[in-house]
C-alpha cells in the first residue's frame, strides 16, 4: 500500500528563512542553534521513516553518500563520526570538512545525522557515511547559476572514484557540458546513483519548462519538492526530467557548529527534497547491494505515492512518478510488471497500467454440455423411434407372410 504524504504541522523551535535567494541563511541567522531540538523531523511522519527502519536502518551493506555542495561542518555533533575525508574541487587548498554557508551541513544531517541525547533529529539513513565534496563556494548574492558544470563533473568523478554509492547534487545549473555528461555515465558504471535537484525557479526563470543539470541528464534521479501538505511546489522547476518528489518544507536539520534548526519554512526547496530522497536511496542501497543504481532508482520511482498507477505526462512534470515512499521501496518485489518507468531488467518501454479485471469470462463448458446433452438426447430418441418402427414393420411383414401361407 503506497503511503500518501500526510500534512504536517511543525512546532518551530528556531525559525530560519528558506535558502532560496539567500544561500547563507543558516550561517547568518542568530536564532539557529546552539540548542538541539527535541522535535522529530516533520518529514519522518509524512514518509513513514520509522516503518522503513524496521526493514533497513542502513545497517546492512555500508553505504557512502557524497554530498556535493558547500562542504560539511564536521564539528556539529550530529555529524561527528558520520563522515570521512572529502575534497574541495574549487580550491586545492580548501577543506571540505568546513562549511562557510551551512547548506551542505544541513543536507548531510538530513541524510545521516547521528542521534544525540535529548535531540529528536536523526538522519533518514543514520548508519550511512557522509563524503563531503565542495563544488560551490558562493560569494555574496551569488546564485546556483554560478555553479561551474566542470566543478560538478569533477566532484562526481572524485566521489564515484572514492566509493560513493549515492551522490547528492542539491544545487542545479541551467547549463551542462560534455564533461558533466561523461561523469554521470562513468559514475553509473562505478555503481553510484546520482540524486540531483530538479531546480528551484528564481528571478525570471520559467518554472514550467527550464531543464536543469545534472538532473536532466539520462541516468540521474531528478527530485522536485512538495510542500508540508504534500502539494507540488510552485517554485520547483517543472519539466519532463523530473523523476520523483520529496518533502522540501519545514525541514528540521543541523546547523553550523552546534544545534538544530527548522528551515525552509516559507516555501519548499528542491535542495532539501533531494536530501530526503537521497537518504531513502541510501537505505535501499544498503538493503539491496546486489542491485544496480538503475534498479535502485526504479524501486524509488515505481513505488512512489501517486493518485493513479500512471499519471498524465503533465502531472509527471510536477512530481515525477510521485512522492518517495520508503517502506514501499524497501518491500518492492520487482517482477518487471509493475506500472512505472522503464524497468532496467524488464520491458524497454514504460509499463502501462494493467487492463482492469472485470471478473472471469463466462465458462462456455456448461452451455456446450447442455447443447451436447440436448443433441445426444434427441439423437437417442430418434434412434429409439427408428428401432421401434423397424420392429413394428418386421412384425407386420411376418403376419402378412403367415396369412398368405394359410
Amino acid at each position: 500500500m503506497n503511503r500518501a504524504l500526510l500534512a504536517v504541522t511543525a512546532l518551530v523551535v528556531c525559525a530560519a528563512p528558506a535558502f532560496l535567494g539567500a544561500p547563507d541563511a543558516v550561517a547568518a541567522d542568530p536564532e539557529c542553534g546552539p540548542e538541539y531540538s527535541g522535535q522529530t523531523p516533520p518529514a519522518f511522519a509524512a514518509l513513514g521513516i520509522e516503518d522503513a527502519w524496521a526493514i533497513s536502518h542502513g545497517r546492512g551493506q555500508s553505504v557512502t553518500v557524497a554530498v556535493l555542495d558547500t562542504g560539511v561542518d564536521v564539528s556539529n555533533d550530529h555529524v561527528k563520526g558520520a563522515w570521512r575525508q572529502g575534497i574541495d574541487v574549487t580550491d586545492a587548498a580548501g577543506d571540505a570538512g568546513t562549511d562557510p554557508v551551512g547548506t551542505g551541513t544541513a543536507i548531510a544531517a538530513q541524510i545521516a545525522a547521528r542521534k544525540l541525547p535529548n535531540a529528536g533529529l536523526e538522519g533518514v539513513a543514520p548508519e550511512a557515511t557522509i563524503l563531503p565534496v565542495r563544488i560551490f563556494s558562493p560569494k555574496p548574492n551569488s546564485a546556483d547559476a554560478d555553479i561551474d558544470p566542470g566543478d560538478t563533473a569533477d566532484g562526481i568523478n572524485w566521489a564515484a572514484g572514492h566509493g560513493a554509492q549515492i551522490i547528492v547534487v542539491p544545487r542545479s545549473s541551467p547549463t551542462s557540458s560534455p564533461g558533466l555528461e561523461a561523469a554521470v555515465v562513468a559514475a553509473a558504471r562505478r555503481g553510484a546513483l546520482i540524486v540531483a535537484s530538479s531546480g528551484d525557479a528564481t528571478g525570471s526563470q520559467d518554472a514550467g519548462s527550464a531543464a536543469r543539470y545534472p538532473a536532466a541528464i539520462k541516468g540521474v534521479l531528478a527530485v522536485a519538492a512538495v510542500d508540508s501538505s504534500g502539494q507540488a511546489s510552485k517554485t520547483s522547476v517543472h519539466n519532463s526530467h523530473v523523476g520523483i518528489a520529496g518533502p522540501g518544507q519545514n525541514v528540521l536539520t543541523a546547523v553550523l557548529g552546534k544545534g538544530d534548526c527548522l528551515i525552509a519554512t516559507d516555501q519548499p526547496s528542491t535542495m532539501y527534497a533531494t536530501a530526503y530522497v537521497a537518504g531513502v536511496a541510501a537505505l535501499v542501497a544498503s538493503a539491496y547491494p546486489e542491485e544496480s543504481p538503475a534498479q535502485w532508482a526504479n524501486r524509488l520511482q515505481t513505488t512512489a505515492s501517486r493518485p493513479l498507477a500512471i499519471q498524465p505526462v503533465d502531472d509527471r512534470t510536477m512530481v515525477g512518478w510521485g512522492i518517495v515512499s520508503p517502506f514501499e521501496a524497501l518491500n518492492f518485489v520487482d517482477d518487471g510488471t509493475a506500472p512505472g518507468p522503464a524497468n532496467p531488467q524488464g520491458p524497454a518501454k514504460e509499463v502501462q497500467p494493467p487492463v482492469v479485471w472485470q471478473g472471469p469470462a463466462p465458462d462456455p463448458l456448461p452451455e456446450i454440455r447442455a447443447i451436447v446433452g440436448t443433441t445426444a438426447g434427441a439423437t437417442a430418441v430418434i434412434a429409439l423411434a427408428l428401432a421401434l418402427i423397424k420392429k413394428a414393420a418386421g412384425q407386420s411383414h411376418r403376419r402378412r407372410n403367415a396369412d398368405s401361407s394359410s
